[in-house]
């Protein structure tokens, strides 16, 4: 994604915005920086795969006239909204494990969001268990994915 430009004045996205290995998050909003931590990864991900969601409800019942009204913008209501209205193409316990697991990593985002307001470091460590972080991207993509298997 280091090619990746956009806007009048295109930038190149940074090639590292976390660390696995480490559990180390980059955040630092500016301009030149764009490094969103967990953002433009497992929260974005889960975001699109609710978007993907409503879209394939939509073309399969002939348009938005099907689709339930209403549905919240906050994502944790969203979810359980969508697993109530039928929307979602999820158990309800992988549905309950999808929003644990994102209101997990928006903790991880607003953890490096306060720790770069606090002292100005793009660096974080943010995760205290990098083996629980990385079971957690694990399962976000193996839910994201569940109704390919």
């Amino acid at each position: 994604m280091a090619d990746y430009q956009d806007g009048p004045n295109p930038k190149p996205w940074p090639t590292i915005v976390l660390d696995v290995d480490t559990g180390e998050l980059f955040y630092d909003p500016t301009a030149d920086a764009r490094r969103g931590s967990v953002k433009f990864g497992p929260l974005r991900t889960m975001q699109m795969f609710l978007a993907y969601q409503i879209l394939k409800f939509i073309q399969a019942h002939g348009g938005t006239g099907s689709f339930p009204q209403n549905i919240p913008t906050n994502t944790v209501d969203k979810i359980a909204a969508m697993l109530d209205a039928g929307t979602l193409k999820l158990s309800p316990r992988d549905a309950q494990e999808l929003t644990d697991l994102y209101k997990y990593f928006l903790w991880c985002f607003y953890l490096s969001e306060y720790r770069y307001s606090q002292n100005g470091e793009e660096k974080t460590i943010a995760v205290p268990n990098v083996q629980l972080f990385r079971e957690n991207l694990a399962n976000v993509l193996k839910l994201v994915t569940l109704e390919q298997s």
